[in-house]
């Protein structure tokens, strides 16, 4: 009965240990994701606005239709990651799969000035940019929140 009871122990401590790596291993995928996106957005957001100053408006169009299919493949990654289970895990994918669409979107946006042939429609687009970046900004705290959560609900702390 004894060795019963300490096999059972040590089942239950293992399937804990797999369950926490797995909330950590998940968590990291996702820091991953956006540290990989990090400099390419960042670059890509430092040509647009040389682009702009200059007046190429078509070769923004045709950097954010690139940048649309960098975010695809990191978004269909995530999407293809099966969330652990666990309180908060599925509400952490979701709320990065939101985070990395709503980045995404800036570029969706951005594709319109290959079009804009007046200063009012290159205005209009410089608001719908300015609405993206807030939107970005919203998923980004909502993401941060919810990995606290994740990360305390599963005993992992936040570097």
């Amino acid at each position: 009965m004894k060795n019963t009871i300490l096999a059972a122990a040590v089942l239950l401590l293992l399937a804990a240990c797999s369950s926490k790596k797995k909330a950590a291993d998940f968590n990291n995928k996702i820091v991953n994701l956006e540290k990989e996106l990090a400099p390419v957005y960042q670059d890509a957001d430092r040509q647009m606005l040389r682009f702009k100053i200059g007046g190429k408006l078509d070769s923004i169009a045709r950097l954010s239709e690139k940048m649309e299919k960098v975010f695809d493949e990191k978004i269909g990654q995530l999407e293809d990651t099966k969330a652990p289970d666990g309180e908060e895990a599925e509400t952490l994918k979701k709320d990065a799969l939101n985070y990395f669409m709503q980045a995404k979107s800036m570029f969706t946006t951005s594709k319109k000035y290959g079009a804009a042939t007046t200063r009012e429609q290159i205005l209009q687009i410089d608001e719908e940019c300015k609405d993206a970046l807030n939107r970005i900004r919203a998923a980004s705290s909502a993401l941060k929140a919810t990995q606290k959560k994740f990360a305390e609900a599963n005993g992992m702390k936040i570097k």
